[in-house]
């Protein structure tokens, strides 16, 4: 037989790496040199129309702040004018005059009508340009005395309108065809009220013309071609710039005009921030998209908005649209062509750029590309880094946001810990004082308040005591009893008023802080009412040494927190009350069961002895050896002769009522102390047996009292004569326990 063996025939290089360098490295380079090409070229086309747009905010705003600069220029200039002209001698003469006259109109009056108007149109084109067309005085009843539009003149100012010229400031108002002056228009009011020797006579007012406001308006499509302005009024009418008729108009707003700008009119009237721009972008008139900037005007009680429609803010990046497209496509063909060039002589650093990559996708924010090379591999080098930069500053910031977050957790973790340790300790501590101390204490070290105090309104509800406090100023004001008068001494005098919280941000801005020197470092302070059943009991007063260190989470937990000093302070009061009311019951109970007692046996004292026999009862001299001393526990004493001797004491509710002597040879076992718990526990059941006892004698002998008058009324009622009346009386009376003689006699009235 022959063997043969049977090899495999060789392989070929070829055929044993199939997988060429080429192919790996532009399998690997193509995707890898595409893909950040089309991620910064995606990231470049929002990052430039971000920026396009954050500069056209900017350009806006700018706009903006000078038109709203212009104009509140115009409005004072308006407003000094107006107050100059009233403070003028002989104006103000003819104005007293006439509002004396009233309604009373005689030729004196016309004549004074036309002296005093005069004398403001004078002094109004006097200047060189005309601020106000037109000008009416109002009384101090609400009516329109003179005006320049005879029309105007005594008629009454409707509700809205009347209450913008009562006050006895000066201010200026606009508004959209008020009542009752022109229809359509929209008009602004400068109102300077006119002040007698000691009240307030009446109001003059001017009318602003439009012409230094249309011109603002036209400046504003100057500097942006295609812009619109318009304003929006405190009675949330739109009104703008009619260019045709160069005049102000009313329209209607479109819907997201509305929705946007109509909240944040609300919310700029309240907090009137200072030339605060607020950006936004809306579908406007047409529903054209458009970017837009709202400026408040706090001296005209307005919203203005400046815009430009987004198709002209982006013209010229509109037209780079194109030209950035084939941009990028021509560098993606070009890296393809360039990856292909370079794939048989640029591995190493492919290979180097994949193995740093995945070092920064595991999480490596630090690791680089070496720029060393000016071709197409540091180009790329330079573009994973600036990848990377990117990618490396957008996590530091995720993680410095979550950091800031898990420590705004723990602080209000803390917070609300000290919160609940208040609420245990007011469920646990009995004692006010100490509650209030402890209080104190967590919010300090809780809050980082450097001060807190409590205090609690006295009887007459005159001051404000200071009872609590942690810092060592606050511990010298409670040495020396601090207190504030309600609603006249600072911020907590004020609170303890009004029961509202107040809070100053800034106490050397705020007109009620009161500058304890016992507390020099306080720059902000906050007082929160403390409340039961709508009666304000108290103040908690919180102090810091930082300027606005209060945010609305610390007032919402510290509100939470007083609400349950305010619960503590209220159970305390109650508890004290209950427990002196128990006391003055078990008190009474005690003094009536005395005398029960005392009256159940008169002077002589019961007592009975047992020899293991019989019971009988103790002579004078067997109860004067047990013993009169009176005892409130076990006592074991040896007599004489050895015997031990056991007292225990028969007590009820506290209340001694007598006591039994257990007696033991001494040749017997002493007293232990099982033995002594057992006898207390049945000399307890014999207080409580008499006791039932005594009620029950105590019940039927008042059972027998309530049957004897029953029947000696009954006996009564049978008869209607006098004599029998009177003898049946005498009899039935002399019958009661203890008497032993009775009478009765009639005597006339003298």
């Amino acid at each position: 037989m022959t063997f043969e063996s049977q090899a495999s025939p060789p392989v070929s290089i070829r055929e044993r790496f199939p997988r060429r360098i080429r192919r790996v490295f532009l399998g690997v380079v193509i995707p890898l040199v595409l893909l950040p090409i089309l991620i910064i070229g995606g990231s470049v086309i929002v990052r430039a129309r971000l920026l396009l747009i954050e500069q056209i905010n900017a350009q806006l705003n700018a706009n903006t702040q000078i038109m709203a600069s212009e104009i509140e220029g115009w409005i004072n200039a308006a407003q000094i004018r107006l107050d100059a002209s009233v403070r003028q001698q002989t104006l103000s003469d003819n104005l007293g005059e006439l509002l004396s006259m009233g309604q009373h109109r005689d030729d004196t009056f016309a004549a004074t009508r036309e002296a005093l108007f005069a004398e403001l149109i004078e002094f109004n084109a006097k200047r060189g340009d005309v601020i106000f067309s037109e000008y009416f005085v109002i009384d101090a009843n609400g009516y329109i005395l003179i005006a320049t539009e005879d029309e105007w003149e005594g008629r009454a100012l409707s509700g809205n309108t009347a209450a913008i010229f009562t006050g006895d400031q000066a201010n200026i108002y606009v508004e959209y065809a008020p009542e009752p002056f022109h229809k359509d228009q929209v008009m602004i009011f400068v109102h300077i009220p006119y002040q007698g020797v000691d009240n307030l006579r009446g109001h003059v007012v001017g009318v602003l013309s439009h012409r230094q406001l249309l011109d603002t308006l036209e400046f504003g499509t100057q500097l942006q071609p295609l812009s619109r302005s318009y304003f929006i009024t405190g009675g949330e009418n739109f009104f703008q710039l009619d260019t045709a008729k160069k005049e102000l108009e009313f329209f209607e707003p479109a819907i997201s005009q509305n929705h946007t700008f109509i909240p944040l009119q609300t919310e700029y009237s309240y907090s009137q921030p200072q030339s605060n721009n607020f950006n936004t972008s809306l579908h406007s008139f047409n529903e054209i998209r458009s970017l837009a900037s709202f400026i408040w005007l706090p001296r005209l009680g307005a919203g203005f908005v400046f815009e430009v429609p987004q198709t002209v803010a982006f013209q010229q990046f509109e037209s780079l649209t194109p030209f950035m497209f084939y941009l990028l496509v021509f560098f993606v063909f070009s890296s393809i062509l360039i990856a292909f060039l370079a794939a048989n002589w640029l591995p190493r650093p492919i290979i180097k750029l994949t193995e740093i990559t995945r070092q920064f996708a595991r999480g490596n924010w630090d690791v680089r590309m070496p720029e060393t090379r000016q071709d197409e591999i540091g180009l790329l080098a330079f573009t994973f880094n600036q990848m990377a930069n990117q990618l490396s500053d957008l996590y530091h910031t995720l993680r410095k946001q979550v950091e800031d977050q898990t420590l705004e957790l723990q602080k209000r973790s803390s917070q609300f810990e000290a919160t609940a340790k208040v609420a245990r300790d007011i469920a646990v501590l009995k004692d006010l004082n100490m509650i209030l101390d402890n209080v104190t204490q967590l919010i300090s070290a809780h809050f980082g308040f450097y001060h807190a105090g409590i205090f609690l309104l006295d009887e007459e509800k005159r001051f404000a005591v200071l009872l609590a406090a942690n810092s060592p100023g606050g511990q010298r004001m409670l040495a020396r009893r601090h207190r504030l008068a309600v609603g006249q001494t600072g911020v907590v005098g004020r609170v303890a008023e009004t029961g509202q919280a107040r809070i100053a941000l800034d106490v050397g801005a705020d007109r009620d802080y009161f500058d304890n020197p016992d507390l020099p470092e306080t720059h902000s302070e906050m007082a929160l009412p403390l409340i039961v059943q709508d009666e304000i009991i108290g103040v908690l007063d919180v102090q810091s040494k930082v300027i606005g260190a209060f945010t609305p989470e610390d007032t919402e937990v510290l509100q939470i927190m007083a609400d349950q000093i305010a619960l503590a302070i209220e159970n305390g009061r109650l508890h004290e009350e209950s427990a002196q009311t128990i006391q003055e019951l078990q008190t009474l109970y005690s003094t009536r069961l005395s005398e029960s007692w005392r009256t159940l046996l008169g002077n002589q004292a019961k007592a009975y002895q047992f020899d293991r026999i019989h019971v009988r009862p103790a002579t004078p001299e067997q109860y004067q050896g047990i013993g009169e001393q009176r005892i409130n526990q076990p006592q074991v004493v040896e007599s004489d002769n050895g015997d031990r001797v056991l007292h225990l004491p028969i007590a009820l509710r506290g209340q001694f009522l007598g006591k039994i002597t257990l007696r033991r040879k001494h040749d017997e076992p002493g007293w232990s102390p099982e033995d002594i718990m057992l006898a207390e526990e049945a000399v307890g059941q014999v207080s409580v047996a008499l006791e039932n006892a005594r009620l029950l004698a105590e019940s039927q002998r008042r059972a027998a009292q309530e049957e004897l008058l029953s029947q000696t009324s009954a006996r009564f009622n049978q008869s209607m004569d006098i004599e029998t009346v009177l003898q049946m009386a005498v009899r039935e009376l002399g019958q009661l326990a203890g008497v032993t003689e009775a009478s009765v006699q009639l005597l006339p009235e003298e």
